[in-house]
């Protein structure tokens, strides 16, 4: 039976990474037929996107897409890895990368929100601004903190929230990711930390229109700094 068990668990592991590989090559390719949008107003400060854990059903990049079609509109974008398994480990590791990168943009997706919120609370000079980006979605992943939580415990947010949502796109490579992000999700992941496919563009909605999304906060952020310089 524990033989069994093994077996099943090594061949799911490796369809797993397999898969990943196979992923990661179709999106590069994607990019070749990518349609820029003109007249991108750009951020005078980069952007900076602060990844999740990486685990063996999330080997390669936590923001996917994200960053590389940000780059090619002409945007800085850097991603942040934060290092230890403690909030404060991690708090320190972002803080360090921040203070080598001058002044930025710091983004994170919703399961990273208690740690943007701390990292915000320190008010570090580096940045010009915290967002972190969120779907309607995400209030059933969030049951179990929400039941933890009286009203004497809320504060006032520092941190800006995007929504973004929509509909996953069909396809057996789309479905494939879903059930890959629910593993990763219910097997390694904290039930307040489930990663949600739509807020790091996990799903393909037709052409890069999951990534179009960020685009828009990209360039609401460079809104933000032009207002922000003639004050």
């Amino acid at each position: 039976m524990l033989v069994t068990i093994f077996a099943a668990s090594a061949f799911i592991l490796a369809l797993s990474l397999v898969f990943q590989v196979i992923e990661r090559r179709v999106r590069s390719r994607r990019f070749a037929s990518l349609e820029l949008k003109p007249n991108c107003l750009l951020t005078r400060y980069p952007i900076v996107f602060v990844s999740g854990p990486r685990t063996v059903f999330r080997i390669f990049e936590h923001w996917n897409s994200v960053p590389l079609y940000l780059r090619e509109h002409g945007y800085e974008v850097y991603v942040i890895e934060p290092s230890g398994t403690r909030r404060e480990q991690r708090t320190a590791s972002v803080l360090s990368a921040v203070q080598s990168l001058g002044r930025c943009h710091l983004i994170a997706d919703g399961s990273l929100e208690e740690d943007l919120e701390n990292i915000a609370s320190l008010r570090p000079l580096g940045v010009a601004s915290f967002t972190v980006v969120k779907t309607p979605d995400r209030k059933r992943y969030d049951v179990a903190r929400e039941s933890s939580i009286s009203a004497r415990d809320l504060k006032p947010s520092l941190v800006d929230v995007f929504m973004i949502q929509g509909s996953a796109g069909g396809g057996w490579m789309n479905t494939t990711r879903l059930v890959l992000l629910m593993a990763h999700n219910f097997l390694i992941q904290r039930r307040s930390q489930f990663v949600h496919p739509f807020e790091t563009a996990e799903v393909s909605i037709g052409s890069f229109g999951s990534e179009a999304r960020f685009l828009d906060l990209a360039i609401r952020l460079a809104e933000r700094d032009v207002s922000g310089s003639t004050e």
